[in-house]
């Protein structure tokens, strides 16, 4: 957010395990984002990660996209991201 930066994609393609403060990294910087406008998205989750998806309820937070370049293409698609964040 510092450098200006208020649109994610985490590419999960490669994830073997998370642990509980890698999806508390995830979920807080997600609200870090839309707290100043911006937003963070899922790119490939493996789908032995689906669950945890589900039972967390992290698909409430975050839009899931099959690969980044979908999830790439979501955020060119939008609107233009907040140059500075509110004071």
């Amino acid at each position: 957010l510092e450098g200006g930066v208020h649109r994610v994609v985490f590419d999960l393609s490669g994830l073997g395990f998370i642990s509980s403060g890698g999806i508390g990294f995830l979920i807080q910087t997600a609200k870090r984002l839309r707290a100043h406008g911006g937003e963070a998205v899922l790119a490939g989750p493996p789908a032995n990660f689906g669950w945890v998806i589900e039972t967390l309820g992290i698909d409430r937070l975050f839009r899931i996209f099959p690969d980044t370049e979908t999830g790439l293409a979501f955020f060119r698609e939008a609107a233009p991201a907040p140059r500075n964040p509110p004071a």
